[in-house]
């Protein structure tokens, strides 16, 4: 009985002894971790990234977006107080002629207008806040774009030393906290002069904001050097309209409006989509410029007397689509629709008129069987002026 457990459990050792463990087996050489390699190699991939590109592209459209509403809500704000002031001049004006008293509808005006001014002015102050804010955010993100490459080139072109396991001095993380500190500290040293009244977004701003400040007939925006006081404080009031005007006595300046024309140099026609050289500051229709730098690839300002050389290659870097000339030309093809209106009203008032002639019996004058009508001079016509009724529409 012994013997056969004996013999039995036998096979059962030698079948454990030639099958070793895991445990005991011998584990591979200790190797150091080289996560600053494999993280300088993934750091190539950041700047071309899809997903970085696209977001960084879409927010720069949010951005563009955001200025150019800042802009026309500025132009919007200053256009509303001005018409409502152009009206309080008139009822002013009108009444001073007739030498009558004040009116309930101009005391009204007068509050109204007083009222609007405060809001308006509380407005443009945020609004230009605001786009300040705007230009800041821009200067960021292109900053972050070129320290993203400036951080590829810094580590994608090290080699690696005689000892591959030795990390780097500096890792991706400090060079890049280094580099965003740069940028910050260039920025934060420019005056507001160079950072916002020489950028093109804050620069449209101004424009339409003195746009419905002074309209199209008042004097021109003044030199961007004088857009901030010697505080650095943007200078937003209605005394800088009057800027435009002003010159040293030895000056004789007849001529203080600014000449703008909406006829493209190219089609000699209204522009649709006018676009703008950064440098020449000239504007072209953009499908017009584009086709003649298309075919000439480099040429010379269209516009003569202009030296300024364009190439169809830099189109995107030194054309813009320009706010302000496109808003002017909203307001002219406005314009022409209401004198169209009105010609159609006078039109109509001239009906009126003829089947208001009557003769000195107050009864309507009796037309001749040919139903040809005698001359002016010879009728009496009853009816009120037409400037008085057209002013007594108005009130």
């Amino acid at each position: 009985m012994p013997r056969r457990l004996a013999s039995r459990s036998a096979p059962t050792h030698r079948s454990t002894s030639h099958h070793p463990t895991s445990t005991s087996s011998s584990l591979p050489p200790y190797q150091p971790p080289s996560c600053h390699h494999s993280a300088s190699h993934r750091l190539t991939d950041i700047p071309s990234s899809r997903a970085a590109i696209a977001s960084a592209a879409l927010l720069k459209r949010h951005l563009q977006d955001v200025s150019r509403n800042l802009a026309h809500s500025a132009d919007d704000l200053q256009a509303r107080l001005r018409e409502r002031r152009a009206k309080l001049a008139q009822i002013r004006r009108r009444r001073e002629e007739r030498e009558t008293e004040r009116t309930g509808e101009e005391e009204d005006l007068e509050e109204h207008v007083e009222k609007l001014e405060g809001q308006v002015r509380d407005l443009t102050e945020k609004s230009e806040s605001a786009m300040r804010g705007v230009v800041d955010t821009q200067a960021a993100v292109e900053d972050e774009a070129q320290v993203l490459k400036d951080l590829e080139a810094e580590f994608s072109n090290r080699r690696p030393g005689e000892d591959p396991d030795a990390p780097p001095t500096e890792t991706p993380l400090s060079v890049y906290k280094s580099l965003v500190s740069a940028k910050q500290a260039s920025y934060t040293a420019l005056t507001p002069h160079e950072r916002y009244a020489l950028n093109n977004e804050y620069a449209t701003f101004k424009k339409l904001w003195h746009l419905g400040l002074v309209g199209e007939d008042g004097p021109p925006l003044p030199d961007a050097s004088r857009w901030f006081d010697s505080r650095g404080r943007p200078v937003l009031s209605a005394a800088e309209g009057e800027r435009g005007l002003e010159s040293d006595e030895e000056d004789d300046i007849e001529v203080a409006r600014e000449v703008v024309s909406l006829i493209c140099p190219l089609t000699q026609s209204v522009m649709k989509e006018p676009w703008s050289n950064r440098r020449c500051k000239h504007t072209f229709e953009r499908e017009a410029i584009q086709h003649h730098l298309r075919v000439s690839g480099e040429a010379q300002c269209p516009q003569t007397g202009c030296s300024q050389i364009f190439n169809f290659r830099d189109f995107k870097d030194d054309f813009f689509l320009d706010q302000t000339m496109l808003r002017r030309i909203e307001r002219a093809n406005e314009a022409d629709r209401h004198r169209d209106d009105y010609d159609d009203s006078r039109f109509y008032d001239d009906e009126e008129d003829e089947n208001l002639i009557s003769d000195t019996s107050g009864l309507p004058a009796a037309k001749d069987e040919e139903d040809e009508p005698l001359p002016r001079g010879a009728r009496s016509v009853s009816r009120v002026p037409k400037r008085e009724r057209m002013s007594m529409g108005r009130n």
